[in-house]
């Protein structure tokens, strides 16, 4: 039995975890060998200790970075799905790599096409050195605006869609939190929200109407209320034109 995890950040209990992890799964499968491996995903390097050697117990599992990972694999693949993952990877050939993202996207309905954008730009957040060649190409050769209602399933999972992009931001805030003790770090991640709002608010608005109106920037820019940017956000995806958007 193989057991598959995604990780986005260093954890430093991540070997007490996925020995927990192997016993639940023992005691439910107790005549299977079990496999472990954790992906990470996350900027920096992985650093996680990989086994426990201790008085009556010694334990391992495997460590795989992504970018490790040949991103021939994904980039042979027809499949966005794959494609989302390769940006990921220790990407080479970023050129093909977005030009194959834009073909894809563009033989898309506009109401899964919106969903993809969405989603591949939220993964990009993880790798930000990549994110503005990304919007480069989006703009440039994916058809636009796209103008679209999302659906009500689609909204409620908005921003952070799909289970890798949840357990990546679940355990970035987890991170965040266990170091919120630490002075000052408080100040850092609620100006670090404010702007990781305020960047998903614009990159909707470029996604669905092509570009951001100017009095929509210093709104967003300006405000430091966090239930203000939610609402926006939400009016933003929900918005069929920009008229519509910049109604009170």
């Amino acid at each position: 039995m193989l057991h598959i995890e995604f990780q986005s950040t260093n954890d430093k209990n991540m070997p007490i975890r996925m020995l927990g992890y192997y016993h639940a799964i023992k005691e439910t499968y107790s005549d299977k060998s079990i496999r472990q491996i954790v992906i990470y995903i996350g900027k920096d390097k992985p650093k996680m200790i990989t086994q426990i050697i201790d008085y009556n117990i010694q334990y391992n599992y495997r460590l795989i970075d992504i970018r490790d990972i040949p991103c021939e694999i994904f980039l042979n693949s027809d499949k966005i799905e794959d494609l989302a993952i390769a940006t990921l990877c220790n990407v080479k050939d970023r050129e093909r790599l977005f030009k194959k993202i834009a073909e894809k996207l563009n033989s898309l309905g506009e109401k899964e096409r919106a969903d993809w954008i969405t989603k591949i730009l939220t993964i990009l957040g993880l790798r930000d050195n990549l994110i503005k060649d990304f919007e480069k190409v989006l703009k440039e050769e994916v058809k636009m605006p796209i103008t679209v209602s999302l659906d009500a399933e689609i909204v409620e999972n908005f921003p952070y869609v799909g289970d890798l992009i949840k357990l990546a931001k679940k355990q970035a805030m987890q991170e965040g939190l266990q170091q919120g003790l630490q002075q000052g770090l408080q100040q850092g991640l609620q100006q670090g929200l404010l702007e990781a709002k305020r960047d998903d608010i614009k990159r909707i608005i470029e996604a669905k109407f092509g570009q951001v109106p100017e009095e929509v920037e210093k709104l967003i820019s300006s405000s430091d209320d966090v239930n203000f940017l939610n609402e926006f956000l939400m009016k933003a995806v929900l918005a069929k034109s920009i008229n519509e958007l910049m109604e009170v």
